[in-house]
């Protein structure tokens, strides 16, 4: 048995959400432009038949087509209707179904079981439209849009499309099976114009819904697909080890005794890794991510250190580190001596104290819980008669939780429960117990009880950060009242990263001028401090806003934003001062900075990013207004700004003697 020791590297905050970002679940291109396109359509559609008396355009249509109406067409239609009637698109998926179950393809089986989501969503978008359809006694009355069939004919078939490599083998079977996929969705549209069961804009609304719903479920498929492919049901999958080493088996893992040390390999079945799939949008975390093992360590630890506290001796296992045993990363604890408690009715009144302490700490509980069935499988009597913890790592994600703690994980958005530490009850916690802590055990333990903390918090926001947690991050989204609580620190923030930006521009600038000769020795550093004047400091994080915007956004785009991010300026200062929230000499200086020229100005492209050096703060520093119009000449096409001397007329360089002194003036002299 191979083992080694891993240096877990925890995110910098600045980088969390860049990582989260990488971390994200994988999509895939065409994904990202059908999804969105699909449900416009479906949106336009579904206006479009609730204003709109049926068959105003569709009728027009079928009439175009009836010359196409050819006598031998009509049996392969009706063949393409029948095979493709919700009965038998339905025995269809149960088929796959039972095929995906006989070959332990639990994803591909759940998937199809979930499928009937959009029937039914079909059958709720068809009752409030309530559309007739052009033969109504062929549906009974009932809504005609959208085309009910075709939307779960083409549901089905492009899943099995996807997943045909795991419904059949053989190539030759399986390009049939792709041939039939590709076949029916389309024979279900054209069957059931011809038959007049729907409109045309009934069966384009179908494909779109079908459309939408396998743009989103596509992509979450195959990037499932390589973690929860081939694993058993429920129980955890083997984990290749030495079977003279000792060994135990748990719901999720597989636990390896050496040398002192238990090491615990966690390899899910299907079922915790769905659940841990469908709760955060990532590979279940301790089999997969060192940063989230690296976390359960320093949660592990802080445990310890506050039993400490309550008991007078630590009773939970301590935790060493993550290592690697045999390539798969582990969690290594220190072997603990003791055997299943003799009394299960203390070892209960335990956990229930013990529970009880780590929901006032903030501590997770679920795997102390007296009311989970495995709970006392956690505990251990030692040789000296004290219970002890010796697993904190949940291997599911579950619900049962207190209503406590479920309004705890709401209120933080940390949605579902797993394993969280809420940081700033374990602080305020803290805080009162301060005194206690500190007479009882010293203010170096106290002192280490602190560092303890910061490292699990770390540990534990640098995995969150890895991983989508979409529940988690739309809960926060409508507490921040749905985006739009967060504008205005939105906006404070672009205005710091656009004066870092102008004055990053600035200093370049300056520096260019200086290494081609423009300046003298002693110009740059007064071109610098005039740089700092105050009307120039109030108009530079408007101006690096513009510079942020033209590097990201091209004409005419750039134009439209640079032109609404200055109006929405000025129309600010003119509400606040018809709200006598300002002055009339406040007004003006926003007048002076958001004027009308650089409204102008800023809807133009090319020299749109440097409008606000046409403001009256910009205008009256003529060290700024030099710099800015080279910056402009600079962007001119064909090279037209030096060809036509205008480079010269702006910053002339400084003339140079025979001995590499310069003489004359530049163009700032005040001499």
């Amino acid at each position: 048995m191979r083992i080694t020791r891993l240096e877990v590297e925890l995110l910098r905050p600045g980088r969390r959400e860049r990582a989260g970002a990488a971390q994200a679940a994988r999509t895939h291109g065409p994904a990202k432009l059908v999804a969105p396109l699909s449900l416009a359509v479906l949106v336009s559609l579904t206006v479009w038949a609730v204003v709109r008396p049926p068959g105003e355009f569709d009728g027009d249509l079928l009439a175009l087509l009836e010359p196409l109406d050819a006598g031998f067409f009509h049996p392969f239609l009706r063949a393409g209707k029948a095979a493709t009637g919700i009965p038998v698109t339905f025995g269809l998926s149960l088929f796959a179904l039972a095929v995906f179950l006989l070959r332990r393809r639990w994803l591909e089986a759940f998937i199809i079981a979930v499928l009937p989501a959009g029937l039914a969503v079909s059958w709720l978008l068809a009752w409030v439209v309530g559309r007739p359809s052009p033969e109504p006694e062929l549906t009974g009355g009932s809504g005609s849009f959208p085309a009910i069939a075709v939307a779960y004919s083409t549901l089905v078939c492009g899943f099995l499309w996807f997943a045909s490599g795991a419904l059949v083998r053989g190539d030759a079977v399986r390009r049939m099976l792709l041939a039939v996929c590709l076949v029916l969705p389309m024979a279900a549209g054209g069957a059931r114009i011809w038959a007049g069961e729907n409109w045309i804009g009934d069966v384009a609304a179908g494909y779109a819904l079908a459309g939408f719903f396998l743009a989103a479920l596509v992509p979450a498929y195959l990037t499932m697909r390589p973690d929860l492919e081939r694993l058993p049901l429920v129980r955890a999958a083997a984990v290749p080890h030495d079977e003279s080493v000792p060994h135990a088996h748990a719901l999720t893992s597989t636990v390896l005794f050496h040398n002192g040390v238990v090491y615990k390999v966690y390899n899910p079945g299907f079922v915790p890794r769905l659940f841990y799939w469908l709760s955060f949008q990532a590979p279940f975390a301790y089999a997969n991510n060192p940063v989230a093992l690296q976390a359960a360590v320093e949660r592990r630890n802080l445990a310890r250190r506050l039993t400490e506290y309550w008991f007078g001796s630590p009773r939970v296992a301590p935790a060493i580190g993550v290592c690697s045993v045999d390539g798969r990363i582990a969690i290594a604890g220190q072997f603990m001596e003791g055997h299943e408690p003799a009394d299960h009715h203390q070892a209960r009144a335990f956990l229930y104290d013990l529970s009880r302490r780590f929901d006032a700490a903030g501590l997770p509980t679920w795997q102390i819980d007296p009311r989970q069935p495995r709970s006392l499988g956690n505990v251990l009597e030692g040789e000296d008669g004290n219970l002890l913890i010796i697993d904190l790592e949940s291997g599911l994600v579950s619900p049962l939780a207190s209503p406590r703690a479920w309004w705890r994980a709401i209120r933080r958005a940390r949605v579902p429960i797993y394993d969280d530490v809420y940081f700033d009850v374990t602080r305020a916690y803290l805080e009162g117990e301060r005194g206690p802590m500190a007479e009882r055990m010293g203010l170096e333990w106290l002192a280490s009880l602190e560092s303890q903390i910061d490292a699990a918090e770390t540990a534990s926001d640098a995995w969150h950060a890895m991983e989508p947690r979409l529940w988690s991050r739309a809960l926060r989204f409508v507490y921040s009242g749905f985006g739009l609580r967060d504008i205005g620190g939105y906006i404070r923030a672009a205005r710091e990263k656009g004066r870092a930006e102008a004055l990053a521009w600035i200093e370049s600038s300056i520096d260019r001028w200086e290494e081609e000769g423009r300046y003298r020795p002693g110009e740059a550093a007064r071109a610098r401090a005039r740089s700092q004047d105050p009307g120039v400091q109030q108009l530079l994080p408007h101006f690096g806003v513009h510079l942020v915007i033209g590097v990201v956004l091209r004409f005419p785009l750039g134009s439209i934003a640079r032109f609404s991010y200055t109006s929405a300026n000025l129309l600010a200062g003119a509400g606040r001062l018809a709200l006598r929230r300002t002055g009339r000499q406040q007004f003006r200086q926003t007048l002076s900075i958001h004027s009308p020229l650089v409204l102008l100005l800023a809807a133009m492209p090319g020299v749109g990013t440097f409008s606000y050096l046409a403001s009256g703060p910009g205008l009256r520093n003529i060290e700024l207004l030099r710099l800015a119009l080279d910056g402009v000449g600079r962007r001119f096409p064909w090279q037209l700004y030096r060809r036509l001397g205008a480079q010269r007329i702006i910053s002339r360089p400084l003339p140079r003697t025979q001995g590499g002194e310069t003489k004359g003036a530049g163009f700032g002299d005040t001499a």
